[in-house]
């Protein structure tokens, strides 16, 4: 049964050459890929053997792309080998940290055909284990030299860039001009709860944005694939809630030699907490303010409410010694005078309920601009204005309660 194997290197020439050796020294099944993160969607559906691949690539590198197959359980069988252009003295290093079964050091494709028999006869034995570097040329001549110096430069500043955008306190997440996830920095894997190799090559709008999932998923499609250059912004006035975290984010495309995306994302949760807690201050200082103010009116209101009573209680009593008297006429006046002082303490009965929620609301349906028109009129009085209204002409019909709304209307003018 022919050996199924995973090429991954962005030299198109080097592709074709290792390709061909591994399909020479097989029997083997070949697929290939140009960089880690076409590697990552053939990965989707084929399950190699081994995985041949480069260190230095863009996007997702060689490096990345060994951490996520080591931790992919469907891979578990799967062996990799580091094909690197890095110096042996330079190699085993760098190879040290990364969790691969073989290594070889790029060089003649006469020795490395040699190196990847050797590789191809370890698996068929099931001997690959640890991790092993094999300088796979001896050749050294100074172009040879200058081009292992050159993938040793880029690979340390590569490392260098990495360092520093992994360690700073803001949330970056980098994608293709997909939309596609190929480097994301601590912070960011902190904020969002998610593990490295578990995104990388997955979709921006594939985690968990809440609310704001469509709109991402809308700014992917129709502003970062169409290349509109665009930003999105999550603003603290409607964050994203997420593992106990608030966060802002801003996502924006960049133009330049080549086109791609970055996502920001702010841990704001303090900030937001705090925002919180003054608003119920405010709230409660509020309360207090308006418990006190009631307090205060609470007294003049039991006076004038005790005035009232004592008018009712006083007319009434009058009224039956009238009564007694046989002075029907006086009884008449004595009651209309109770009435109306009992019209007044109901008045002031809904004034009091106006500052509670409880309060007594008489709801009718009304004409907004029949209202308007009866409570400018009546404000207008003896006054020597003139006013004009404009309104629809059909009538607004809505429930309220008009005594509430006059006097409302009173206050405006």
């Amino acid at each position: 049964m022919p050996i199924q194997a995973l090429v991954v290197d962005n030299n198109p020439v080097l592709l074709k050459a290792i390709s061909v050796i591994v399909e020479q020294e097989g029997p083997c099944h070949v697929r290939t890929a140009e960089d880690g993160l076409q590697a990552l969607e053939s990965l989707k559906s084929f399950k190699p053997d081994i995985v041949f691949t480069d260190l230095v690539m863009p996007l997702v590198d060689g490096e990345l792309l060994c951490k996520i197959i080591r931790h992919n359980r469907e891979l578990d069988a799967t062996r990799i080998v580091v094909v690197s252009g890095v110096p042996l003295e330079e190699a085993q290093p760098l190879l040290d940290k990364i969790d691969c079964d073989f290594s070889i050091v790029k060089g003649s494709l006469q020795e490395m055909r040699l190196h990847i028999r050797d590789v191809l006869q370890r698996l068929r034995h099931k001997e690959l284990g640890a991790a092993k570097t094999v300088h796979s040329s001896s050749e050294k001549d100074g172009a040879g030299d200058f081009g292992r110096t050159i993938t040793t430069e880029i690979l340390y500043e590569k490392k260098h860039r990495e360092e520093i955008v992994a360690y700073l306190s803001e949330g970056v997440v980098e994608m293709n001009h997909q939309g596609k996830i190929v480097e994301i920095n601590n912070a960011a894997l902190d904020f969002l709860a998610v593990k490295k190799e578990q995104v990388i090559g997955s979709t921006i709008d594939s985690l968990e944005w809440g609310s704001h999932t469509e709109n991402i998923a809308h700014w992917l499609q129709h502003d970062l694939l169409e290349k509109r250059a665009k930003p999105l912004f999550i603003s603290d006035k409607n964050p994203v809630f997420r593992q106990g975290k608030v966060l802002t984010a801003t996502l924006h495309a960049i133009e330049g030699m080549s086109y791609f995306a970055l996502c920001t994302v702010r841990d704001i949760t303090r900030l937001y907490r705090a925002e919180q807690y003054k608003k119920k201050l405010d709230h409660a200082l509020r309360l207090a303010k308006k418990m006190e103010a009631m307090s205060g009116m609470a007294g003049g209101v039991a006076h004038d409410f005790n005035n009232l009573l004592t008018i009712i209680y006083g007319n009434i009593d009058m009224a039956v010694v009238a009564l007694a008297e046989g002075g029907y006429e006086k009884v008449d006046y004595l009651l209309d005078q109770a009435r109306r002082s009992t019209q007044s303490a109901v008045t002031l009965i809904k004034k009091i309920s106006h500052f509670s929620p409880y309060g007594i609301i008489s709801r009718e349906v009304q004409d907004v601009h029949a209202l308007l028109q009866t409570a400018t009129q009546n404000f207008r009085g003896s006054r020597a204005v003139g006013f004009s209204i404009e309104t629809e002409a059909e009538p607004l019909l809505v429930s309220i309660d008009r005594e509430q709304m006059v006097t409302a209307l009173h206050n405006v003018f």
